[in-house]
């Protein structure tokens, strides 16, 4: 979901919420220091998720969505 993303880019997050432990077969992909998971993922199940908006983080955010829809159009994926 990150190729090409540096490791210290900020993006927006609008809220407070955030999760404090992933769920079992999780791996953190992405924190802060007010947000211990602001990006996990599951490979096995193909499951990726964010709590930041990539859509309103400018041309770092574009790129996370085109990773995301190379990702889901990939036969292995699917």
């Amino acid at each position: 979901l990150f190729d090409g993303v540096s490791p210290k880019t900020v993006t927006w997050m609008s809220h407070t919420d955030y999760i404090s432990q992933a769920p079992e077969g999780f791996k953190v992909t992405g924190s802060t220091p007010v947000c211990p998971i602001a990006a996990m993922s599951c490979e096995e199940k193909k499951f990726y998720a964010t709590q930041f908006h990539p859509e309103k983080s400018g041309a770092v955010g574009l790129q996370i969505l085109r990773n995301f829809a190379d990702m889901a159009n990939r036969k292995e994926v699917l």
